[in-house]
């Protein structure tokens, strides 16, 4: 099909790298993936951030001595790590401006050759869903790795119900996760100048943001009933997580995200929860109070700055009984599996 079809609009792919060389053979089986997708006009922005290991000159050889000249592909090299969405954002701001959609890559993921294509058809003909996952599986196994995520009003993360996928084409999901989604551009630009938010967001959360501001604004977060990618989770990041500390910037975004929403358990349970936290592991009791006032300067610098405002009960949600809060692994599961339509 020739690649100026109204069915086949241009998707930029951004594959971020970073330190990668302890994998590097994953890395380059997860860009090979992605140069050989049954798809006609994408790109592949491929985003170094910064690497030092040596990580970045073996890919760049791949580059040039496997991968086909025809093939589509930009190079950027980051002079720092400037993280997940700072790298990922590097990227966009070089997509082609005509494109429809876009789909942020993990380069420990392999792509499935008809990924691409069938994401795209299925915005193509729904242009209510704002953003869309397929399901991924573990790299090494056929066991489910990600299918997207509800939230509950406390914030916390719960993976959806499968049972429904078997019955319909799609099932709402409060966001996509980051490993492979797909953004319709079209959303994104009515809320951020970027694909994702970046200030003092390097990591975490920043795929639960997203899909609250798609809700918000009147669009859908969907799951597909079909494999996208297969996927080593943190296969990377794995080994930097003393230098990233990623219970900092989960629990900080968290707060942030909390403070900018509407939850009816806004405050008490996320105070309550970092104070067990404080109560669990004292010698880490200052750390977790910067955690917690840091993330409620994040808030309220994103909500002065942008105006972001989330209302979370337009979006698929996990609801949750007035005493969760005390003992949070009692949660309930019920389900607005049908979210009431955001006000404009």
């Amino acid at each position: 099909m020739p690649a100026n079809e109204p069915s086949e609009p241009k998707a930029p792919l951004i594959w971020l790298n970073y330190n990668s060389m302890h994998i590097i053979e994953l890395a380059k089986s997860s860009l090979k993936s992605i140069m050989e997708l049954d798809y006609q006009n994408y790109e592949v922005i491929i985003v170094d951030n910064g690497s030092t290991d040596g990580s970045f000159q073996a890919i760049t050889e791949y580059l040039a001595q496997s991968i086909p000249p025809r093939r589509n592909y930009n190079v950027i090299r980051n002079e720092r790590n400037l993280g997940f969405t700072g790298g990922i954002n590097s990227g966009y701001e070089k997509r082609d401006r005509s494109s429809r959609y876009v789909l942020p890559i993990n380069n420990d993921a392999i792509m499935s050759s008809d990924s691409l294509r069938r994401l795209v058809h299925v915005m193509e003909i729904n242009n209510r869903i704002g953003a869309a996952q397929g399901v991924v599986l573990r790299l090494t196994s056929d066991e489910i790795d990600s299918t997207g995520g509800i939230i509950d009003e406390l914030f916390l993360l719960h993976r959806p119900d499968l049972e429904p996928l078997q019955h319909q084409d799609e099932l709402a999901i409060t966001y996509p996760e980051g490993t492979c989604p797909i953004y319709r551009i079209s959303v994104i630009d009515a809320f951020n100048d970027r694909l994702f938010i970046t200030e003092a967001v390097m990591s975490y959360l920043e795929d639960v943001f997203n899909g609250l501001m798609i809700w918000n604004l009147g669009y859908q977060c969907v799951l597909l009933p079909f494999v996208v990618a297969h996927h080593s989770r943190a296969a990377v990041t794995s080994r930097y997580r003393g230098a990233v500390k990623p219970s900092y910037y989960f629990h900080r975004n968290r707060i942030a995200i909390l403070y900018l929403s509407n939850s009816k358990y806004k405050w008490m349970p996320c105070l309550f929860l970092e104070l067990r936290l404080v109560f669990r592991r004292l010698r880490d009791a200052k750390e977790i109070l910067r955690t917690f006032v840091d993330g409620l300067a994040l808030g309220r610098h994103l909500r002065n700055k942008y105006g972001y405002r989330l209302d979370i009960y337009c979006a698929p949600l996990h609801k949750v009984s007035p005493v969760a809060f005390i003992f949070p692994e009692k949660l309930h599961n019920e389900r607005n599996r049908f979210p009431r339509s955001c006000e404009k």
